[in-house]
């Protein structure tokens, strides 16, 4: 559904929604979630066109006439790409501040204290984090059978005291249902039955309780995972993959990584990075949404239906 009014305080998601209706008008704007002066005039030109309250801000009556009656906004496939950050630490208010407006990036890793990510230097943060305007993809390090964090072997066990974990640690941060937490799982050379067993626990505790799975994990493992679920509908968990190649921040897509099925692409790792004397030491992602957490944004019809 689309939430209204549409403001430039309003998730990207739904902007990027907005941003296609002006475009279907005829209206020559960016699509990039981002509610900036262009996107604003186009807003009250067409209120103005239409002998609407020319406001600026997208009520019911507005948003009705802009897309009219019955007709399908799409939401394309591959919108984007968004770039984005990851890194162990919360590196400070000010770090935040600067790089948001100085960075190409739009997102950044918001992790959970979690079994293999102990520290919790991320909770607390989240209004700060938005507020500034950055888009947030959770992440919850869950127990790993191969590498750092395999001390304790992962069951089915473990991954349901896990989720539930995570469930509740995304919760006490205040994030909105329909919010995707990832569970990281670590590259492996082989897929042993103990953690296939361990992401299916964790992937059960989901149900009905309004926020929405996603799994990280190495290219080379994402098809073997995604086939092993059996939980929950395989295409109801969204894909974050890591994995070197032919990445490029600035333009590459999700499913340049070969995953197809992939939201999110980890592409580079370790990189030292600097904005306005601020440096980072950061792994770079890629999204096909400005806010790869947020609550997805269906197709929509102007009579306010969902599209199946």
């Amino acid at each position: 559904m689309t939430y209204l009014p549409i403001t430039n305080s309003s998730d990207p998601g739904e902007i990027e929604l907005l941003q296609r209706a002006l475009m279907n008008q005829g209206f020559e704007i960016a699509v990039d979630g981002v509610f900036g002066p262009k996107t604003a005039a186009a807003v009250r030109t067409f209120q103005a066109n239409h002998e609407l309250t020319v406001d600026g801000v997208v009520g019911k009556i507005t948003w009705n006439r802009l897309t009219a009656m019955g007709a399908v906004v799409p939401v394309p496939a591959g919108v984007g790409p968004f770039a984005g950050f990851d890194t162990y630490h919360y590196p400070g208010d000010r770090a935040m501040r600067i790089w948001k407006e100085w960075s190409r990036y739009r997102f950044v890793g918001y992790y959970l204290k979690a079994p293999c990510h102990t520290i919790s230097s991320w909770t607390g943060n989240r209004v700060k984090i938005q507020d500034l305007g950055w888009g947030i993809v959770v992440i919850y390090v869950g127990r790993q059978s191969q590498g750092p964090g395999s001390a304790v072997p992962p069951s089915r066990e473990l991954g349901i005291i896990d989720g539930q974990d995570a469930l509740r640690k995304a919760g006490a941060e205040g994030f909105e249902p329909q919010t995707i937490v990832y569970l990281d799982v670590e590259p492996m050379d082989r897929i042993p039955q103990a953690q296939i067993e361990y992401v299916n626990g964790w992937l059960a505790q989901f149900s009905g309780t309004g926020f929405l799975p996603g799994i990280y994990c190495h290219i080379k493992n994402a098809t073997r995972l995604r086939a092993a679920i059996t939980e929950v509908p395989p295409d109801q968990v969204n894909f974050w993959v890591s994995g070197s190649g032919a990445f490029d921040p600035e333009t590459s897509r999700p499913a340049d990584s070969g995953i197809g099925f992939a939201h999110i692409w980890q592409g580079t790792f370790n990189q030292t990075r600097s904005f306005s004397g601020v440096t980072m030491q950061i792994d770079e992602n890629v999204a096909d949404r400005a806010s790869p957490s947020a609550p997805p944004v269906p197709a929509t019809r102007l009579d306010g239906k969902d599209l199946a």
